[in-house]
């Protein structure tokens, strides 16, 4: 299963649209509550730590870069998170890549890779 932080409409679009085309489940976020919620919620036998592909959109507003990531990657394998923003917010970029957790790309390195991400999730 595919989680996507993110209200960017037409990437949430895409990332649903690769899922659908992959066979796998998808589930798109608003706010990094909501998320956190939804992965400390899960039932048992539900989607396993091994299921979850956790792509956040850095950019989101009102976003804890740190505290966010860090909080994921305690619930799912970190190497399972994806999170990216615009090239030219290297601040974002450089939070997010402190926290030692998941892949940090680009929004441009996101988008062309998407199909990969997508499909390494099945």
């Amino acid at each position: 299963m595919i989680l996507h932080l993110s209200q960017d409409l037409m990437l949430v679009a895409r990332v649903s649209a690769a899922s659908r085309v992959a066979g796998i489940s998808f589930k798109s976020l608003s706010s990094a509550k909501s998320l956190l919620e939804w992965i400390t919620g899960r039932e048992p036998g539900g989607s396993t730590d091994k299921d979850l592909h956790v792509f956040v959109d850095l950019q989101l507003p009102d976003l804890s870069i740190a505290d966010t990531l860090t909080e994921i990657g305690r619930q799912v394998n970190p190497a399972s998170i994806v999170a990216y923003a615009q090239h030219v917010r290297t601040d974002l970029l450089d939070n997010a890549r402190s926290t030692g957790v998941g892949v940090i790309l680009t929004r441009g390195q996101f988008d062309h890779q998407l199909e990969n991400l997508v499909s390494g999730a099945a």
